[in-house]
């Protein structure tokens, strides 16, 4: 699995709950992932007109620490991710483009 570095956090590059870490709970569009002993994501997958957003909230020692979402592209290896002012665009697994708002 290859990962962001975002400040001191390590951003699984993928749109796919179970690559985040171990499910801990999934019903409907929002799963509950353990990433560390002290962290957890929750992904709010969202299907809209064809096109899927997962909203993600990353909490550390149960404070939320960060937010982003992440936009699927043409086919299941490429995305777009959004986090604050930036926009990173990654196709099979490598970052192709990055731009700041």
């Amino acid at each position: 699995m290859n990962y962001q570095k975002y400040y001191n956090y390590k951003l699984p590059i993928s749109m796919n709950a179970k690559d985040y870490g171990t499910i801990l709970f999934q019903k409907d569009n929002i799963s509950f992932v353990k990433l560390t002993i002290n962290s957890v994501c929750i992904i709010d997958t969202q299907i809209n007109e064809g096109k899927t957003i997962n909203k993600v909230k990353l909490y550390r020692k149960l404070a939320l620490v960060l937010e982003w979402e992440d936009f699927k592209g043409t086919n299941d290896y490429t995305f777009t991710r959004r986090i604050a002012h930036m926009t990173y665009h990654y196709e099979n697994g490598i970052l192709k483009n990055k731009k700041g708002d």
